[in-house]
């Protein structure tokens, strides 16, 4: 059970990254470099789908050890 619970965790934290990713190109929309914004805000689509499916997985074995036990 913890070991899932730490795989989540790990996921958890990947996908906060990406908030820094989408804060920078906030910062370079102020400062209209709208070239940046754009690798940025690609840079972040990508990053997001690749982790969020892992976390979805992750979250799935979470749920099915410490929720689903308690059901049996």
């Amino acid at each position: 059970m913890w070991n899932a619970m730490n795989d989540l965790e790990m996921v958890s934290v990947k996908i906060v990254s990406a908030r820094e990713i989408l804060d920078c190109a906030m910062n370079r929309l102020d400062e209209k470099q709208y070239d940046k914004v754009e690798n940025l805000i690609s840079a972040a689509h990508e990053y997001l789908e690749y982790y969020l499916t892992e976390f979805n997985e992750k979250f799935k074995i979470a749920w099915k050890e410490t929720v689903g036990n308690q059901n049996e």
